[in-house]
């Protein structure tokens, strides 16, 4: 569901709001489950 969300919106922040968590929970989790937050993401949110 969140590897959906990030290839649909584009975003940890968008995917979280969609899916009603917060940001740093799709962070998170994608660590936990090795989901891939491309190279964009980090240069946002890091």
């Amino acid at each position: 569901m969140i590897k959906q969300a990030l290839k649909k919106y584009g975003s940890t922040r968008k995917a979280a709001r969609v899916l009603g968590v917060d940001q740093s929970t799709i962070v998170r989790k994608s660590q936990k489950y090795n989901i891939a937050i491309s190279e964009d993401f980090h240069k946002i949110y890091n």
